[in-house]
């Protein structure tokens, strides 16, 4: 489930986006996984079309999980705003300003290898999906993360009725 913060539009170079419609401070959380999101098993995956694996991401556990929403419309930076909490949630790492493109960093997950522009400090020039995550990659997120969990309690949290249900 997608927190009603964003719109999908078109980006310039990448197809479409997801952007802010107002400000999302650092430590919003945004996004869990739902009834709505359909989870594919690794041998499903291997006989869908390369069109229908567009919106695909690989979890953890080897399955896949294809959103029931705009989630799916997050583009890759290496320096993205949003990640993936490890607790069942993603959340704001930096904050989104209006007007400004929501990005994660898709080395989280795998659907296929392909070039990276982001044009970050940071970028890898290459997205391929590692298993587990390289340590200095992993431990940088979670720096990031850890650092936005700090502010969860001190941000309006459009789907706090909705997480707090889920978690507790």
């Amino acid at each position: 489930m997608l927190a009603e913060l964003f719109e999908v539009k078109e980006t310039a170079n990448k197809g479409k986006g997801l952007y802010a419609r107002q400000l999302v401070p650092k430590g919003t959380i945004i996004c869990f996984e739902s009834a709505g999101y359909r989870v594919i098993p690794a041998e499903e995956y291997e006989t869908m079309s390369e069109s229908a694996k567009e919106h695909v991401y690989r979890r953890d556990d080897g399955t896949y999980i294809a959103p029931s929403d705009d989630s799916k419309y997050f583009n890759h930076s290496c320096d993205a705003n949003v990640l993936d909490s490890r607790l069942g949630f993603d959340i704001v790492v930096k904050a989104i300003q209006k007007g400004k493109e929501v990005t994660y960093d898709y080395r989280a997950f795998s659907f296929k290898e392909m070039q990276c522009h982001c044009g970050a400090k940071n970028c890898c020039k290459f997205i391929t999906y590692e298993h587990p995550v390289p340590e200095k990659l992993r431990l940088s997120w979670a720096k990031k993360v850890d650092s936005a969990l700090r502010q969860v309690n001190k941000v309006t949290q459009p789907l706090q009725e909705k997480v707090r249900y889920r978690i507790g």
